[in-house]
């Protein structure tokens, strides 16, 4: 037990002694810099990089790059004025030429109603009005044929198609019905059909 107490001993006074030397040797204090001269510590900082200077000129930079910023501050100002100036010219600009084409386009859609109105008259007087009369021995062919004739439907084939796909060929009356050109296809159905 003795000889583990000693080597502990031994490690302690060891620690104790390599502390003292980098305490002693390597570890040098800093100077302080009070004890350090004025003109030594102006040239270790310019040096460095940086500037030294006395409060008078800083004070003086200070006021000299505020009156700078108020400087930009009205450049940017006046700048800002002129933008809003341009912008509100080029907003009455456009509102003219929005007025313009709101004019021109009102005049389109005044032409274009009398156009239609026009198209209108021109199609009233070429609807072809017919009254077919269905026979009790005529097949929905002969119905699509007739009127196909007549110039009420365009195709036969397609008007007899339609008739079979929507279940209307089986629905075909006998009698006179009065049909016209500006119908569609269902509408003419449904009067042969008389289904409304």
């Amino acid at each position: 037990m003795k000889q583990p107490i000693r080597y502990f001993s031994i490690g302690l006074i060891v620690a104790s002694l390599a502390l003292f030397v980098v305490y002693k040797f390597i570890d040098k204090p800093q100077e302080n810099v009070d004890s350090v001269e004025i003109e030594t510590l102006i040239s270790t900082i310019n040096d460095h990089g940086y500037h030294v200077m006395e409060e008078s000129e800083y004070i003086r930079l200070s006021v000299l790059q505020d009156s700078m910023d108020d400087e930009d501050e009205d450049n940017n100002k006046k700048d800002d004025d002129k933008k809003k100036d341009t912008d509100k010219e080029k907003e009455d600009k456009d509102t003219d030429k929005k007025e313009e084409k709101d004019k021109d386009k009102d005049k389109e859609d005044e032409n274009k109603d009398k156009d239609d109105d026009k198209e209108k008259d021109d199609k009233e007087e070429s609807t072809v009005k017919y009254s077919i009369k269905i026979d009790p021995d005529m097949l929905p062919t002969d119905v699509s044929n007739l009127l196909e004739e007549k110039n009420i439907i365009k195709d036969a084939s397609k008007f007899n198609t339609f008739l079979e796909d929507n279940d209307y060929s089986q629905l075909i009356q006998i009698g006179t019905f009065d049909v016209s050109s500006d119908m569609s296809q269902e509408e003419v159905a449904k009067v042969i059909t008389r289904s409304n």
